[in-house]
């Protein structure tokens, strides 16, 4: 299908940078707009404000029109015409009140529309680009009653850089835009928690354009693409890449695919009514999820005693008698015999973090004092051991590593440590003469490994743990 000569194209073009200004007249720096006017296509584009596209005399009253465009808030656009009279392509700028970019965005593709509908000139294709023009097929879906009958058999592309770089928005910004809250949805422009431009330009499109996708690219340009790769697959029939931004051809082509398309109902009315028909699971309560709220007192006497580490433990009591002046916890070290007063002057429900010391058998008791200043023992918990921190005491202990398949043993006289080592059949053994307790502090050595010295060797087990090695007769 060849296009049509008389075609009215519209770009929303948010990027100024392909025109400049000389000898008084607005020129094109791309070759596309000059080739696709020339086979007879009439081209329209507006793209943002720009002073150094302004003539130097003053722009005549006629070549600016003022526009209020309404969203949730209401903002002031001014439209200048930089192109003479009817010239093809007719060129203007949208001046937009606001530094958001959510919201420029927003205005600025509104006001393409409304510019173009008071134009009253039917528009066959609206081609928007970027992030800033991938509002502009959603915007125009949403719209209804004249407006919807005058865009009614108007086709949308949006082109976009292949490089994926979002820019999302906070949810809340729907309500300053006018989307349907319905549309913040894994189905529509929900991106991770966020407001995906890029994800609405390619959902609400008629065709999507992804510029920079060369064929040696385009085998793998629908995986792993910042997470869109799902999106992507699943709207593919209306996907075409793009070698270049410049390439007249594929506009054409673009433009061709997309007018011989029916026009499908809008896409937004579907997923607003797929959002509506699910039914909401209302979120568990707590009394259901983790069942009743367990109450503040459990109105009996008790006292736990819980250890976090080797060197810190906790204690928590509850005391239904309010027959003392004050309360308070002592820690009873069980090895050695000893109390240390923890606290005093404590609530008859409470709890108290103390530190202790590793390897050591522990128990916790509340006291109350009474009137005349007489301690009296209320409760006493369980006897807790504290962890150890260091090598163990057993002197049985056997290290095994299973990867170099060697035992380490520890025996009597407890100073001395042996390594068993199996290769097949034979077995060599050796016997360290080096106190174990230096061995606790050379811990973190490293792999293992062999360090040779002049009269003798030393050797790492994979544990960490040095050496010296000495030949034995068995």
């Amino acid at each position: 299908m060849q296009i049509g000569k008389n075609k009215n194209i519209f770009w929303v073009h948010p990027s100024s940078d392909i025109f400049y200004r000389k000898q008084g007249e607005v020129h094109c720096t791309s070759p596309v707009i000059p080739k696709l006017t020339s086979k007879g296509i009439k081209l329209t584009v507006l793209t943002f404000y720009d002073p150094t596209l302004l003539p130097k005399t003053k722009l005549a009253p006629s070549r600016k029109i003022a526009y209020q465009i309404k969203l949730t808030d209401t903002f002031n656009v001014e439209i200048l015409k930089l192109s003479k009279g009817t010239v093809n392509p007719e060129i203007y700028m949208a001046k937009v009140e606001t530094s958001d970019p959510a919201i420029n965005s927003a205005v600025f593709v509104k006001a393409a529309i409304d510019f173009a509908m008071k134009r009253k000139k039917p528009i066959d294709i609206f081609h928007s680009f970027g992030q800033e023009g991938a509002l502009l097929p959603l915007m125009l879906q949403s719209i209804n009653g004249d407006v919807a009958k005058f865009y009614s058999n108007t086709k949308t592309i949006w082109t976009t850089n292949a490089v994926f770089q979002e820019r999302s928005f906070p949810p809340d910004i729907l309500s300053y835009l006018g989307i349907p809250k319905e549309l913040y949805h894994p189905d529509g422009i929900e991106y991770y928690g966020r407001v995906s431009f890029l994800k609405a330009g390619l959902i609400f499109s008629d065709l999507t354009g992804f510029v920079g996708v060369g064929k040696t690219r385009s085998q793998q340009f629908f995986v792993n693409v910042n997470g869109f790769g799902g999106v992507l697959a699943a709207h593919k029939d209306k996907i075409k890449l793009w070698p270049s931004e410049r390439s007249v051809q594929a506009h054409l082509d673009a433009y061709e695919e997309v007018l011989s398309r029916p026009k499908s109902e809008p896409v937004v009315n579907k997923i607003i009514e797929k959002v509506r028909r699910q039914v909401v699971i209302p979120r568990p309560s707590y009394q259901e999820l983790w069942g009743p709220v367990p109450a503040q007192n459990y109105n009996r006497n008790q006292i736990g005693f819980l250890v976090q580490s080797p060197v810190k433990a906790y204690t928590f009591w509850e005391w239904i008698y309010t027959d003392f002046k004050d309360y308070g916890v002592v820690l009873e070290d069980c090895d050695s015999g000893t109390h240390h007063l923890l606290g005093r002057g404590l609530s008859p429900k409470g709890d108290f973090w103390f530190d202790v010391s590793p390897n050591r058998g522990y128990a916790v008791e509340l006291f109350g004092w009474d009137a005349q200043d007489k301690a009296h023992l209320l409760m006493r918990s369980q006897v807790v051991r504290t962890p150890r921190n260091s090598i163990s005491d057993n002197p049985n202990i056997v290290f095994v590593d299973t990867r170099l398949k060697k035992r380490y043993r520890l025996k009597h006289p407890i100073s001395l440590l042996e390594q068993e080592v199996y290769l097949g059949a034979s077995e060599r053994r050796f016997r360290v003469k080096r106190p174990v307790g230096l061995l606790q502090q050379e811990v973190g050595l490293g792999a293992s490994g062999v360090f040779k010295g002049a009269s003798e060797q030393w050797g790492v087990s994979s544990h960490g743990l040095m050496f010296k090695k000495k030949k034995v007769k068995v």
